[in-house]
């Protein structure tokens, strides 16, 4: 099969389960939007970026380690259990840590009397970090529906479950009466507590599920194979962090500066998240391509044409994000109207920011190829190191005065530095020979066309026909910029 025809079918697969998981929150923002204020839905998100860095720290780039070299040592006798012991040994020593500091933790989320909401935050973690070799272990010998089984059903067992705590609590249902046949009291005090508890439950399933691939092979533990794991992912856990800071590091910048009270500090955080959460389509696309492309890329590794096999999937991926970024950053509003409550549409204008940020991460991870197959993660490292002090520093400058509009445009401007450094360290230590110039055009006329549409004032059908114009316009440039005589001649 063509490799990139194979990258494609992987990633829709994998897409398919991953971006359920993803889609999984946008889909449910009508939900919490409309039960939990502002405030409350800040507070979760709060959490939420806690549990992302753990799963980071937890892991320490064992996953992709992995990868690397059960293909270069003794295959699944060595290298899975021993990454599957020094994942277990690590994850009982550091969520026995967390457990001993519940006071503390949920003192800082405002939580001081929902200890059990900690203890449910804890066991995702370790329960989360329990499943990645295993489930790394199926995308490796190609067991895609495997996998996306497991991921699917654990995106059915928290929608069953966010329906079964959440529906109750909107008074317009009427199912208070039914409360009693509930085979548990129900609490509506516990509030954001029981979107907590519906992962919870879901990831005890996963886990539970995989434990017959967990046990199949002989437990021996080889310290030399652990040593080239650890030397080889340890980089990768400081990539992972820095990546997380990136992303999620301003919801807490946002609580520690931003001036005024917690009312107003966590409810700027909700309108923040939900509109964050309305740019993630492009996030989702980069989940999925993520999921497929890393084995994929190492498994290309020896080809003849490998590079541009990896310049091509660069195009065509940025080609898809920038129709993706029109649709969404053109019809907005009515987006907006139809996923989030109204109390948080006026953080609506860092959206088409942020799914530019968003495509500018999935190229970054394209890009990211060459330091993976060349064993030179420490460079990933510095580059993610250097994002993330740029995001912090402009997060801490530009917050108190501009809040979180400073959030999107700190994330931007971390991404398009980050992109301009691996490119050319990558040109120097695995040359690629990617269509920078097609790459940057295509983006240039996706933007103008965005900007466009947004400063014509027009309303009413009129309205939607031009921006419906202006999506056709982009996909007739691409198909003229890539198949000319094609385009000409069926013209």
């Amino acid at each position: 099969m063509n490799p990139i025809k194979k990258l494609v079918s992987q990633t829709a697969v994998y897409g398919l389960s991953h971006i359920a998981g993803r889609l999984l929150t946008f889909l449910f923002l009508p939900l919490y939007t409309g039960i939990f204020s502002p405030e409350e839905y800040g507070i979760l998100s709060l959490l939420l970026v806690a549990v992302a860095f753990m799963n980071i720290a937890f892991t320490y780039g064992m996953e992709t380690a992995f990868f690397r070299f059960i293909s270069k040592e003794d295959g699944l006798s060595k290298t899975y259990p021993t990454g599957m012991i020094s994942i277990f040994f690590t994850t009982i020593f550091f969520g026995l840590l967390l457990y001993l500091n519940n006071n503390s933790i949920a003192t800082y989320f405002e939580l001081p009397h929902r200890l059990d909401i900690i203890h449910w935050l804890i066991a995702i973690i370790i329960l989360d970090t329990l499943c990645v070799i295993p489930l790394a272990y199926l995308r490796y010998h190609n067991k895609v529906f495997h996998y996306a089984g497991l991921k699917l059903l654990n995106v059915a067992v928290i929608i069953l479950f966010n329906l079964i705590f959440l529906l109750p609590m909107i008074p317009d249902l009427g199912l208070e009466s039914y409360l009693h046949y509930l085979p548990f009291t129900y609490d509506k005090s516990i509030g954001i507590g029981y979107i907590i508890l519906a992962n919870l439950i879901a990831s005890s399933v996963v886990f539970l599920l995989l434990i017959p691939t967990i046990l199949k092979t002989k437990w021996v533990f080889d310290v030399k194979i652990w040593k080239k794991m650890i030397r080889f992912g340890a980089p990768l856990i400081v990539v992972g962090l820095a990546g997380m800071i990136n992303e999620l590091i301003d919801r807490i910048l946002l609580k520690e500066v931003l001036p005024g009270d917690n009312l107003y500090i966590n409810t700027q955080i909700g309108i923040y998240s939900a509109c964050y959460k309305l740019a993630m389509i492009i996030a989702l696309v980069n989940t999925a391509f993520r999921q497929a492309a890393e084995p994929f890329f190492f498994s290309q590794e020896k080809e003849k044409n490998a590079q541009k096999t990896y310049a091509d999937i660069m195009k065509y991926y940025t080609i898809c994000c920038l129709f993706v970024f029109l649709i969404i950053a053109l019809f907005i509003q009515p987006i907006a109207n139809l996923m989030i409550n109204s109390k948080y549409h006026e953080g609506l204008s860092i959206v088409p920011i942020l799914l530019l940020a968003n495509i500018l991460l999935g190229i970054y991870y394209n890009l990211s190829v060459w330091y993976k197959l060349t064993q030179k993660t420490l460079y990933g490292m510095y580059i993610s190191i250097l994002g993330a002090l740029t995001t912090i520093a402009l997060n801490l400058m530009l917050i108190p005065e501009y809040g979180y509009k400073a959030c999107a445009a700190a994330t931007l401007i971390c991404y398009m530095i980050m992109v301009l450094i691996s490119y050319f360290a990558g040109k120097k230590h695995y040359p690629v020979p990617y269509n920078i110039k097609r790459i940057l055009l295509y983006s240039f006329i996706a933007v103008s066309l965005f900007f466009i549409c947004d400063n014509i004032s027009i309303e009413g059908s009129l309205d939607l026909i031009i921006r419906l114009i202006c999506i056709g316009l982009f996909l007739i440039s691409v198909l003229f910029i890539e198949r000319p005589n094609k385009f000409l001649n069926s013209a």
